[in-house]
């Protein structure tokens, strides 16, 4: 490789390091972006709860269709916000594009799969951590958070007893994306206010 080449070559990976430190700050300013996911989580799982105690099964599906609807209003408003004060780049569009397929999935299996025959309602939860986890997983990368690694990694190990242990799935699913996706939100604003406190020491 000449010199030119050489030189292209690091001034790209200093263009896409800049965009993962971009981004890596916008997901610390999306704390509550994580707990507004998380306490949709918890109420669809506590409304599944009730439907499933009383056999209303097909409200699963509706149920699971609503919190896609409120949750992608709420991450919409929440980038339209974010897209003011910065330009979109690759890694928004990936990110994006991850998690518009996502939901597609997670409406499958809510929506289709069960009533189709391919599985019973009761899975629906294990099935949609299962999807929620590849989500996590991916961004983990794109934001440089190893945080959203680990959760995933749970998340799956959390499913895979979800399919093993169908009495206790909601109870498992709400701890661990309910409860963690609102850890996750906190972490995040912690660490946007100590990074903000450093920056304001160090001007």
């Amino acid at each position: 490789m000449n010199e030119p080449e050489l030189q292209k070559a690091l001034d790209d990976i200093k263009v896409v390091r800049e965009m993962i430190e971009r981004n890596r700050r916008a997901t610390m300013e999306s704390g509550s972006l994580f707990i507004w996911w998380g306490a949709l989580s918890l109420v669809a799982i506590c409304l599944t709860y009730y439907f499933q105690s009383i056999g209303w099964y097909p409200q699963i599906g509706l149920i699971w269709g609503a919190f896609l609807i409120a949750g992608y209003a709420g991450t919409y408003s929440h980038i339209k916000k974010l897209t003011r004060s910065r330009p979109k780049n690759f890694i928004d569009r990936v990110i994006g594009a991850t998690w518009f397929a996502c939901g597609i999935s997670v409406i499958i299996f809510a929506f289709i799969a069960p009533p189709a025959g391919a599985f019973d309602w009761a899975y629906i939860p294990p099935m949609v951590t299962i999807i929620l986890a590849m989500g996590v997983f991916i961004s983990s990368f794109l934001y440089d958070w190893r945080a959203l690694s680990f959760t995933a990694c749970l998340w799956w190990g959390g499913a895979l007893a979800m399919l093993f242990y169908e009495e206790g799935s909601l109870l498992i699913m709400g701890i661990l994306v309910g409860c963690g996706m609102i850890a996750l939100g906190l972490a995040a604003k912690t660490r946007q206010k100590r990074e903000e406190l450093a920056a304001d020491s160090s001007a």
